[in-house]
């Protein structure tokens, strides 16, 4: 009788030692750790159409446009000039192709550069150009203005106003029989042509809309009016469509 105590005493001993390691061990695996919830991503902020405007801008154009000019039969003082150059070229008198109406069309560039003064004015200074070779002359119109732009609500659409000054230049081919007396005496060598000058004041009014193409490059097409007066009665408008490249830094 005592040997089955002694026994049953071993046995009950043995199970209280391993039942609270099996309870550790049930608890251990009954339940996994949960893993730390992953914090979502923010959406991407969508990309603006328009351009950030910094600080500068510096951009370039080119296009068409039709020029109206409204000369005067007066007679001028002008330049006899070659194509070597002269340092003191003789002056001539003679009445310029000024008195033509007909609209005239021919490519045009401009170059530009300006600040942006807040997200909505930008001041600058800009220069454009209008030339036509008609063979037996040419003309060349060109302005340097001084502008502003306004930029309307967040869009790309603009305004611009400018004023400054303007130039035109006649180039008049000489005819043979002048090119050959006045080359008998000359001490330069020909080609002649006979130069024409003049300066004035000029306006501008535009509108455009500017696009970014990439981060700070847009573009921005426009249509723009520019009417120019100079001496002796003449004056000239012209209206042109562009394309612009500009670049914002």
């Amino acid at each position: 009788m005592r040997f089955w105590r002694s026994i049953g005493l071993a046995a009950l001993a043995l199970v209280s030692l391993t039942l609270p390691a099996r309870a550790q061990d049930s608890t251990a695996t009954a339940k996994p750790a949960t893993p730390a919830p992953v914090a979502a991503k923010p959406p991407a902020a969508p990309v603006s159409p328009t351009p950030e405007r910094r600080a500068w801008m510096m951009g370039f154009g080119t296009g068409y446009g039709g020029t109206r000019f409204v000369g005067s039969d007066r007679t001028v003082v002008a330049e006899l000039r070659s194509d070597t150059g002269v340092e003191y070229p003789p002056l001539v008198v003679g009445r310029p192709d000024w008195s033509k109406t007909d609209i005239e069309s021919a490519p045009t560039g401009q170059f530009r550069f300006g600040y942006a003064i807040n997200r909505h004015w930008m001041v600058g200074f800009e220069r454009s150009a209008w030339t036509k070779d008609f063979d037996a002359y040419k003309w060349n119109f060109a302005l340097s203005l001084m502008s502003a732009t306004y930029f309307v609500g967040d869009g790309g659409f603009f305004l611009r106003g400018g004023a400054g000054i303007s130039s035109l230049s006649e180039k008049v081919v000489a005819s043979d029989n002048v090119t050959a007396k006045l080359a008998a005496n000359a001490d330069f060598d020909v080609p002649f042509f006979v130069l024409y000058e003049d300066h004035g004041f000029a306006l501008e009014m535009a509108a455009g809309w500017e696009r970014r193409l990439y981060q700070r490059i847009s573009i921005a097409p426009e249509l723009s009016i520019r009417s120019m007066t100079y001496g002796n009665g003449i004056r000239t408008q012209i209206g042109a469509g562009a394309l612009g490249f500009n670049w914002w830094f």
